[in-house]
């Protein structure tokens, strides 16, 4: 039997996609101690960035927006930084701004991973409520203990035993079906949903992204 549970922390977050990411800032700029446990290798989950045939690709979301007064404040930090830009790419007449990251889509979540305790390459194989507690076991080391939980992973991973949670277990170029437009530097996916083409990302029009 599991020992006497130590709690060390007042939450912990399972998935560093965008949503654990901005949860576990949140509750950290409000006072609380919170860990992100993440079994990929790199904090995004589906804001992803591979490079491929010498090209970058963000392979996952393509751009973002911001809705909300407060991730727009987030966002122009993040401008500050370097970390985003402004996208119109082919969007000539939008209603509000796209962002894209300085260096591929994986630098937002990588901004907002700045300052937080992520541990990444960290599977989650099972959590338990204790008494007004949280337990999660790890594929390695000790279980951890805190007050508050908090799920960002996908549902259909979550269920699954061997739930992989959040980044760096997407689909690569080697096994997506990811072909080059030849002359260009656009990507098609070829193999998703069965469809002929379901995405296109091309990233010359990221490169121009200050161009308008």
């Amino acid at each position: 039997m599991p020992g006497p549970l130590k709690v060390n922390y007042d939450c912990i977050a399972i998935g560093a996609g965008i949503s654990g990411l901005a949860a576990a800032r949140v509750l950290q700029d409000a006072g609380h101690k919170v860990i992100l446990l993440d079994k990929g290798r790199r904090v995004g989950g589906r804001v992803c960035a591979r490079t491929f045939a010498g090209k970058r690709v963000d392979y996952g979301a393509q751009y973002f927006t911001a809705r909300s007064a407060l991730f727009q404040g987030v966002v122009e930090e993040a401008i500050a930084r370097n970390a985003v830009q402004e996208w119109r790419g082919v969007f000539q007449d939008q209603d509000y701004p796209r962002y894209i990251g300085t260096d591929g889509i994986r630098t937002l979540p990588e901004f907002l991973a700045d300052g937080l305790d992520v541990r990444l390459e960290t599977e989650v194989t099972g959590c338990e409520e204790v008494a007004d507690s949280w337990r999660v076991h790890r594929r390695q080391g000790e279980p951890l203990g805190s007050r508050a939980l908090v799920l960002t992973a996908p549902i259909p991973q979550l269920l699954k035993s061997d739930a992989r949670c959040g980044s760096g277990n997407g689909p690569s170029p080697r096994n997506s079906g990811l072909s080059q437009n030849p002359g260009s530097d656009a990507f098609f996916s070829t193999t998703a949903l069965n469809s002929p083409a379901v995405w296109v990302a091309s990233g010359s029009s990221k490169d121009a992204a200050s161009a308008g």
